[in-house]
């Protein structure tokens, strides 16, 4: 994504974006925990997209980080 800011506004450009107030703690944590046992092959799919998967713990992680910091 992009970032442009400026004295009075600042734009943003991305795919996806969240406010921090809209973060669930317990929903990040339970996306952080499947997409951990899908990366190490605990889960029932054979099929498995490693790349999204990857992806899914990367978004879980940055969530459970942007939580913690919010509440300091």
């Amino acid at each position: 994504g992009f970032l442009e800011a400026l004295p009075d506004r600042v734009t943003v450009l991305a795919e996806s974006a969240e406010r921090s107030r809209d973060i669930d703690k317990e929903r990040a944590q339970a996306a952080l925990e499947r997409s951990r046992k899908r990366l190490a092959g605990d889960s029932d799919q054979e099929d498995i997209d490693f790349k999204r998967a990857r992806a899914a713990l990367e978004r879980a992680l940055l969530r459970l980080k942007i939580v913690e910091t919010k509440m300091r």
